[in-house]
C-alpha cells in the first residue's frame, strides 16, 4: 500500500515538473512582436464590488505612461523601385541594398508615449535632423517622410539613421550624450546597432524591434539603422 502511494506521488511530481518546463519554454520563446505588444500602455480596470465600501477614498490618478512588459520601438522600411509612381512601396529587410534612384519610406511605432528624434548621418558626413523632437502616441503607425518617400542620390554609400526616444523631451545634451560620447555596441541583428547593453535589437519578419530590457524606461532608447545603396 505504502509503495503504491509513493509511486502515485512520484508520478504527480513528474507531471508538475513537465508542466512547469512547458510553461517556461513558452515564455522564453516569445516573439519580438509578442514582447512589443505586451509593452503597450495599459490602464488598470477598476474591480467591481458587490458591496459599497464604508469609506470612500479618492483614487490615485493613473499615469498613461505606465507600461507593462518591455518599452520599445518597431521600425520597418518600404522601397519603391526607381521612384516609379506606378509601382507600390514594398516592405523590405533592413539588410536590403538600395540602388541610386530608388525611393525609401520609413514606418515606425512606439509601444508607449514617448518623445522621438531622428537624425540622418549622410554619406557626405553631414548631420541633419529629419524628425524633430515630437511626442509620439502609442499604438500609432507613422510614415516618414510622407507617402512619396526619400530618393537615393547618385552617391553610393551608407545613410545612417539615429533614433533617440525617451519619456522626456530630447534636447541637444541628450543627443550629444547618446551619440557623440558613447561607443556603439554591435549586436547580432544585421545593420542595427545600439548604444546601450540593456537594449535588445531583434529583426523579425523584416521589422526591426529595439526593446528595453527593463520594465520601466529609465533612460533613452538610442540605436542606429544603416541603409546601404549603390
Amino acid at each position: 500500500m505504502l509503495k503504491s502511494i509513493m509511486l502515485k506521488l512520484l508520478a504527480v511530481a513528474v507531471g508538475l515538473t513537465a508542466l512547469a518546463a512547458t510553461g517556461l519554454g513558452q515564455e522564453a520563446g516569445q516573439t519580438a512582436e509578442e514582447e512589443f505588444v505586451r509593452g503597450f500602455t495599459q490602464v488598470p480596470t477598476p474591480k467591481k464590488t458587490s458591496k459599497p465600501p464604508r469609506t470612500v477614498k479618492t483614487p490615485k490618478p493613473v499615469s498613461l505612461a505606465t507600461t507593462v512588459g518591455k518599452s520599445g520601438m518597431k521600425v520597418w522600411l518600404e522601397r519603391q523601385i526607381a521612384c516609379d509612381e506606378n509601382k507600390p512601396f514594398v516592405r523590405v529587410a533592413p539588410t536590403t541594398v538600395f540602388r541610386s534612384g530608388d525611393c525609401v519610406r520609413l514606418q515606425f511605432r512606439l509601444n508607449f508615449a514617448g518623445y522621438l528624434k531622428i537624425i540622418n548621418l549622410g554619406t557626405s558626413g553631414n548631420e541633419r535632423t529629419i524628425f524633430p523632437t515630437t511626442l509620439v502616441p502609442p499604438k500609432t503607425s507613422n510614415t516618414l517622410p510622407d507617402n512619396r518617400g526619400w530618393k537615393f542620390d547618385d552617391n553610393p554609400g551608407a545613410e545612417q539613421l539615429v533614433f533617440i526616444v525617451s519619456k522626456s523631451p530630447v534636447g541637444v545634451s541628450n543627443v550629444d550624450d547618446s551619440v557623440g560620447s558613447r561607443d556603439l555596441i554591435r549586436n547580432d541583428s544585421p545593420d542595427v546597432e545600439v548604444y546601450d547593453k540593456d537594449l535588445l535589437p531583434r529583426v523579425e519578419n523584416e521589422q526591426v524591434y529595439v526593446l528595453s530590457d527593463a520594465t520601466r524606461l529609465g533612460k533613452p532608447i538610442v540605436f542606429r539603422l544603416t541603409l546601404k545603396h549603390r
